[in-house]
């Protein structure tokens, strides 16, 4: 009895210092710096564009607590705020790997502030988070193969759950946040059992948190937690759960801010009180708020008041997508002489992020070369803290020059230079590689590659982002179609494809213009466009499949047939899926020309080269049954 009394109290008391540590001493600005280093470890491919919108907004929240010290690191908050857009670039550029690279210097710099013996704690705590995922995770296969459980509704992918998705996203960018946490309601409302459904919601949680509708999120985080134990989204949800108790006691500061004031207005106590009000809520998200305050400190008494609050005026402008407001303000600030040196580092740093995001990358290149330049006098001056200014500098240069200005030799020459700077970094040779790697592949082949792979979410976001750098490309718009059409979502299908074809005639652009027209019922006009892509290539095999199979649909049998039948001839030896579909719409255009047992034959041939063709197996049943077949493969 007194064994199990003891064994029970030290449980008991073990898992009370466990609580206590994990409410008052774990550092979660760190937690979620090394979170979001271990997702860089993961393939980009294999993610959806919401799961990279979190972890780029995981990291973009890690940039707004730095952006709100007082004494900010200003080469941390580039970094953090450089591996947040790496995460929005993740199938583009070669992302995650840059985000770890940029990550890994943030880590460098934050870890050994916190003590030892904090660290070795903060081990253990690890270990127990791990021991408990594997648990959670080890129940949940027992559940699935022991115990019954429901049938899992599937729902078809259709384009309308991809548009809500893009749209919520493109309206948060523009800080219209209402709107984006309606189209995530109305996702979660019309699509409840998607694989993606929890990061959906987390995405509208971290919405409700900037509109600091706390009571809400934490509820639906709770239930995320709950129904994803174990899983990469309950523990996000976690922690957005602490962050969420962290905002709770920013507002209980802002409003004791907000008293002093009152008081102290006009006084330099009281500018300093209103600065550190603008730092408090900016860190809750409260942006006009923050931005009203800075904008009445341009003129403050206080030198280093008056320049911080420029700073974080422009850097307000550049968070809600103000460029040229936020470049004016940061130029102006960058002629100060007596700017303080890592202020205007940190300043040419965000002016060449600023062109970067408006496109301008003769400018950005400009800035991040002075920045480079100025940072390696510092390092031949043995000062080792502008070492991380030039690895980012040289790095941003290399990826404009990879992928904008299409120079890999200027590229391979700043990346050698990180190298250099950085040799201990591990993961240089990855992040060599991948840069090369995505920088030969343009991002439309890369999308046709996942098309062929019947990866329809990734083709879809590659195709979208290669039409932001090349927005008359006829093959990316006609590439598009071809989603829309695998999407169900003609309407968007015809768009896209009559773009492609008016940026350029070709037997591809052509050719998926007529499909799109055949899934209308324009037989008439398929017919004729696809007359045209085989006048521009008389062998394209889909132009010709597909010409028959609309002079079957308007009854044109014979045409058809002869069509059919030279592809026979071509495709004798391949033995495909291809040569199945065509077996079976010769077949079809025999039967109705009154070739019966030739077109039985069809059928039966067909299903000896791909024995589960559908088609193929529910013509033969009917003409069994003493029915007609009705079925014409028009997929090719």
């Amino acid at each position: 009895m007194r064994r199990l009394f003891l064994f029970l109290s030290l449980v008991i008391l073990t898992s009370l210092l466990f609580f206590l540590y994990q409410r008052f001493l774990v550092d979660y600005s760190l937690e979620n710096l090394e979170f979001a280093l271990s997702v860089t470890r993961k393939d980009p491919g294999e993610a959806s564009p919401v799961t990279h919108r979190i972890y780029s907004e995981i990291v973009h929240d890690l940039a707004l607590e730095e952006a709100s010290r007082e004494d900010v690191d200003f080469k941390s908050l580039v970094l953090l705020e450089l591996a947040s857009r790496s995460f929005s670039e993740a199938v583009e550029r070669a992302g995650y790997a840059r985000a770890r690279f940029y990550l890994s210097q943030v880590s460098e710099t934050k870890l050994p502030i916190r003590s030892p013996f904090l660290r070795t704690v903060d081990s253990a705590y690890h270990g127990v988070q791990r021991l408990m995922r594997s648990f959670f995770s080890l129940v949940g296969y027992l559940q699935k193969r022991f115990l019954p459980s429901m049938p899992q509704i599937r729902e078809p992918f259709e384009f309308s759950s991809l548009l809500l998705l893009s749209q919520a996203e493109e309206k948060e960018r523009q800080w219209r946040l209402e709107e984006a946490a309606d189209l995530y309601r109305k996702y979660l409302r019309l699509y409840p059992s998607r694989p993606d459904r929890g990061f959906v919601a987390i995405s509208l949680t971290q919405i409700l948190i900037k509109q600091r509708k706390l009571h809400e999120a934490q509820r639906l985080l709770r239930d995320v937690r709950l129904a994803f134990a174990g899983s990469e989204e309950g523990e996000i949800a976690a922690r957005l759960i602490q962050k969420i108790d962290a905002l709770r006691s920013r507002a209980v500061l802002i409003d004791q801010l907000e008293r002093l004031l009152e008081v102290h207005r006009g006084t330099p106590l009281g500018e300093m009180i209103q600065f550190k009000l603008g730092l408090a809520c900016l860190s809750s998200y409260q942006l006009a708020r923050a931005q009203e305050l800075f904008k009445k400190l341009e003129h403050a008494k206080e030198y280093s008041i008056r320049q911080k609050a420029k700073f974080y005026l422009g850097w307000i402008y550049k968070l809600n997508a103000q460029f040229d407001q936020g470049a004016e303000v940061m130029l102006d600030l960058l002629d100060d002489p007596e700017l303080e040196r890592e202020m205007g580092l940190g300043l040419q740093a965000q002016l060449a992020d600023i062109y970067y995001q408006k496109r301008d990358v003769k400018k950005s290149l400009a800035f991040y070369e002075a920045l480079s330049k100025e940072g390696k006098e510092d390092v031949l001056s043995k000062r080792a803290a502008s070492e991380a200014w030039v690895a980012m500098s040289e790095l941003e240069q290399s990826g404009i020059y990879f992928f904008d200005l299409g120079d890999s030799e200027r590229a391979l020459e700043h990346l050698s230079l990180v190298q250099e700077i950085f040799p201990s970094f591990r993961d240089f040779g990855v992040l060599k590689t991948e840069l090369q790697d995505a920088s030969k592949v343009s991002l439309r082949d890369r999308a046709f590659q996942a098309l062929v792979k019947r990866k329809i979410h990734l083709a879809w976001e590659l195709f979208t982002k290669n039409l932001t750098y090349h927005p008359k490309d006829a093959w990316t718009h006609a590439g598009l179609a071809t989603v829309y059409v695998l999407l169900a979502d003609l309407r968007l299908a015809d768009d896209h494809a009559k773009e492609g074809f008016g940026f350029g005639v070709d037997e591809y652009t052509s050719s998926v213009y007529a499909y799109v027209y055949g899934m209308l019922e324009g037989y008439g006009e398929a017919i004729r466009l696809y007359e045209k892509a085989l006048r521009i290539n008389p062998t394209y095999l889909p132009a010709r499949y597909n010409l028959a199979c609309m002079l079957l649909a308007i009854g044109r049998h014979g045409e058809a047939l002869k069509i059919l039948e030279a592809l026979e001839r071509s495709l004798a030896n391949s033995r495909t899926v291809m040569l199945s579909k065509v077996l079976n719409n010769s077949g079809y255009a025999l039967w109705w020309l009154g070739e019966h047992r030739q077109a039985e034959n069809r059928f039966r041939e067909a299903l000896a080269i791909t024995p589960d063709f559908d088609d193929a197996k529910k013509n033969l049943a009917a003409i069994e049954a003493g029915g007609v077949p009705r079925t014409v493969n028009f997929k090719e």
